[in-house]
């Protein structure tokens, strides 16, 4: 069974990617009979994959700010490295970052 490709029309349904990720992990699922939970999984973690948006590129200006998938904030603080710091004073790489939106792009260096 391995090497089977599946097309879903997530356009067909009548819910949002989230309430169709919501129902199908919180489907009944058991390792003995029904839906193995292993794959149920798998199917999610697959949908999640392909409809999330691309993250934006790094914006270089001082200043930059950028919103994180769990909803902090932040921003960019000198040009290389760990540029960027949040509210909590932790510094990281933008390639460390789940950017979702920027929300300034900053003031030229």
């Amino acid at each position: 069974m391995s090497g089977r490709t599946v097309t879903l029309d997530l356009d067909e349904i009548d819910k949002s990617t989230e309430q169709i990720l919501r129902h199908l992990r919180m489907s009944r699922c058991s390792e003995s009979g029904g839906y193995p939970c292993a794959a149920v999984e798998r199917i999610a973690t697959q949908i999640e994959a392909q409809t999330k948006p691309p993250k934006p590129a790094e914006p270089t200006g001082l200043g930059a700010v950028v919103e994180a998938s769990d909803g902090q904030t932040w921003v960019r603080r000198h040009p290389g490295g760990y540029a960027w710091v949040n509210g909590y004073q932790r510094w990281a790489k933008y390639a460390d970052i789940n950017a979702v939106r920027v929300l300034s792009e900053g003031v030229p260096a």
